[in-house]
């Protein structure tokens, strides 16, 4: 649970960087469309994933 819980937590990492290194290189120019992908929405998820298995892994450690 630990690793997937950290796992999570990398690729969560990774959409934060990929999401900010696209702000930082489009900033004053204008994009042609929407972005396919929303990062931000992306690193939430994962975020939001890592703290429920961490705190799963927390609830089978105390409960046994």
């Amino acid at each position: 649970m630990k690793r997937l819980a950290a796992v999570f937590l990398v690729m969560a990492l990774v959409f934060m960087g990929t999401a900010l290194f696209i702000k930082l290189v489009s900033v004053g120019r204008v994009m042609p469309g929407p972005m396919p992908i929303n990062w931000i929405k992306l690193t939430d998820t994962f975020l939001l994933f890592s703290i429920a298995v961490s705190l799963l892994a927390l609830n089978r450690k105390s409960g046994n």
